[in-house]
């Protein structure tokens, strides 16, 4: 027994290496935030049907988790039948949270949680990725619109927002 012990002891640098890289793989694998979020999400598009007024349900929206916002949307265009391939990262995802196939192309999908007007320069940005990759793109957002952003879409860029956006997260419907 004691010799044994004395096996195990000289051993135990090893067995917490192997502890560590099986933590490591299991985390790239099943990512909980990411699990976590997408919980979240479905809970808050569930609550956000309960909201009687249009007002009172951008106000909860603005009120969320930019990253539960990004689940709400992909998870609702999931809901409105089409396929949809998540960005494995939050940050530093290259400029978009994840692929949306509907009316039988991919588009690329960005959602900004904003609490007011939107940055001009994040749909520039967007634009230019959609742009460089040659794919269609949709912007989504829960902010105001200025005219600026608006003429920066160009023809490859879909902006779903306001009356459109409230159609997609509450009734999970394309909007047109």
């Amino acid at each position: 027994m004691i010799d044994a012990l004395q096996q195990l002891h000289s051993h135990w640098p090893f067995v917490i290496l192997g502890a560590l890289l099986l933590a490591t793989l299991l985390a790239r694998r099943f990512k909980p935030r990411h699990v976590f979020y997408r919980w979240v999400a479905k809970k808050h598009l569930a609550r956000l049907q309960r909201i009687p007024t249009a007002q009172q349900q951008f106000g909860f929206i603005r009120s969320v988790n930019p990253y539960i916002f990004e689940e709400m949307v992909l998870t609702s265009f999931e809901r409105a039948g089409c396929r949809v391939k998540r960005s494995t990262r939050y940050s530093g995802d290259g400029g978009k949270d994840g692929e949306v196939k509907f009316r039988g192309q991919w588009h690329f999908v960005q959602s900004k949680r904003y609490a007011s007007h939107i940055k001009v320069e994040h749909v520039k940005a967007f634009r230019a990725l959609c742009d460089k990759r040659n794919v269609r793109g949709v912007f989504v957002h829960c902010g105001r619109t200025s005219k600026g952003s608006w003429s920066s879409l160009g023809n490859n860029i879909a902006m779903i927002s306001g009356g459109k956006l409230l159609t997609l997260l509450v009734s999970h419907q394309l909007p047109d």
